[in-house]
């Protein structure tokens, strides 16, 4: 599997530092600590109108809130976007973000899964989302699963969803 997963994430980081300038954020104090944009991102998916959503605009919005999650991920846990093997899947991987546990086990948080749980079928607030990919690293790894979470041997028979514990 020859992938560059640093290449293929590193989109993600101006989109949503872009998207937090737009919003009237602070992007300085959002490259400090990701958190910081907490309350602004989850103001904005709370004003956002679902019901007028296209294919496009969920598009756009899943891929605004995995660079997120993936940012607070990598600042607070130092994750890494890593590319694990999925054969059920049209690229043959997944991304993940790979942390350290709290019991120094590799936990594997999957963010698009996350997000798009979140945003299916009626949009949560953003916090239940971050609150949900910290649970993950702190519980997902690779011999059992949580919401998030991803185990190597059941990557990805369901296509790309999460396996739940």
């Amino acid at each position: 599997m020859d992938i560059d997963i640093e290449e293929w994430a590193r989109q993600g980081r101006p989109a949503i530092s872009d998207m937090i300038n737009a919003l009237g954020g602070d992007s300085e104090a959002f490259s400090r600590d990701p958190l910081s944009a907490l309350p602004l991102l989850d103001d904005f998916v709370l004003r956002m109108p679902w019901q007028q959503f296209e294919e496009d605009d969920w598009v756009w919005i899943h891929a605004q809130l995995v660079a997120f999650v993936a940012e607070v991920l990598k600042h607070h846990y130092a994750g890494v976007w890593k590319a694990l093997p999925a054969p059920a899947t049209p690229t043959g991987w997944i991304p993940v973000i790979e942390v350290l546990g709290k019991d120094q086990q590799l936990r594997h948080v999957v963010p698009m899964s996350l997000v798009h749980d979140e945003l299916h079928p009626v949009p949560q607030r953003v916090p239940r989302l971050i609150e949900r990919a910290i649970a993950s690293q702190d519980t997902a790894r690779s011999a059992g699963a949580s919401p998030g979470g991803v185990r190597r041997g059941d990557l990805l028979a369901s296509g790309g969803a999460t396996t739940r514990g």
